[in-house]
């Protein structure tokens, strides 16, 4: 892969307030909603809060509870910092939960992909009230393999901003021309929903590239996330903190809880590995539930990735 164009350096921050979206329950009634676990929603890699949109609201019906879906720093609103890695990602959520829901309440985490394993490491932190987690096809271990979703729109976005492919700001149908680069990808080329959309909104979502360049600025467009100050990022996403060495000097993850968690893994991903007594390591009360889909359940099978979710949360 060849190196990225450098853009300058981004801060170091051991904590950010992250951006978030909440969906209250429909009948707020206080002191039954609030003994009800609040749902944190945490997105995967390149995305943000907005994938959780369309299950936000019916799982606050269902549940009749808060349902927050948050942005990780260095995506969506959140501010961009420093480190990119799941300890600093799980520091954040940990601090959103106890600035707006409290560590007293109940909260209950949903994650997807790289946002699973942020969810999986909050619900081992003894700093908040987790009782259930749902890990939406990512394991509490290192990933043997990086799913050809995520390896191809990652090479084909490192293309776009390394200018191998050039697209002009403010060129005409530039949105378009940019989308079919990543609905030509054979690995966005599901039957059962298709991710472009997904991969492409870090260059939609940034203004400037819908204007025409000013005198000066780089003419092609950008991407939302400095992925140049991230050359370690693949690693990243498939590893896993070591928590009894140096990712937990501080203490702040258990090795193992008591809260239940569920596992949805993808049968068409290698994310999860057939050998499900590896996820009972952190999780002795982990539930596996084996969908028909690839890595990208959520989209393939909004209906019944929903319905899981609803069943598991409901009994509490």
């Amino acid at each position: 892969m060849k190196r990225f164009l450098h853009h300058g350096k981004i801060p170091l921050k051991s904590i950010v307030d992250l951006a978030f979206h909440h969906q209250p329950p429909p009948n707020p009634v206080s002191h039954v909603v609030n003994s009800r676990p609040a749902i944190i929603n945490i997105h995967g890699i390149f995305g943000s809060r907005r994938l959780f949109r369309p299950f936000s609201k019916p799982l606050a019906n269902a549940l009749n509870t808060d349902v927050y879906s948050v942005d990780l720093r260095n995506h969506g609103d959140s501010p961009i910092a420093q480190p990119f890695n799941y300890v600093s990602f799980t520091k954040d959520v940990i601090h959103f939960i106890k600035k707006h829901i409290g560590d007293k309440r109940p909260v209950q985490l949903i994650g997807f992909s790289l946002g699973a394993k942020v969810a999986l490491l909050a619900t081992l932190c003894s700093q908040i009230n987790a009782s259930k987690c749902i890990a939406i096809d990512a394991p509490p271990y290192e990933t043997v393999a990086v799913d050809s979703v995520l390896v191809e729109n990652y090479e084909l976005i490192t293309k776009i901003i390394n200018q191998e492919i050039k697209i002009e700001k403010g060129s005409k149908n530039w949105k378009k021309k940019l989308l079919k680069l990543f609905q030509g990808l054979p690995a966005n080329a599901t039957n059962n929903g298709d991710p472009s959309l997904y991969f492409a909104n870090g260059f939609y979502s940034v203004k400037r590239n819908a204007e025409p360049p000013t005198a000066g600025q780089d003419p092609y467009i950008e991407y939302s996330i400095p992925l140049e100050e991230f050359p370690n990022l693949i690693d990243e996403i498939i590893g896993w903190p070591d928590l009894q060495g140096k990712d937990n000097l501080e203490g702040l993850f258990k090795l193992s809880t008591d809260s239940p968690a569920l596992f949805m893994k993808a049968m068409h991903s290698l994310a999860i590995s057939d050998d499900y007594s590896l996820l009972k390591k952190h999780f002795p009360r982990a539930v596996v539930k084996e969908i028909d889909s690839g890595h990208n359940m959520t989209v393939e099978k909004p209906e019944e990735s929903l319905q899981c979710m609803i069943d598991f949360l409901k009994d509490s």
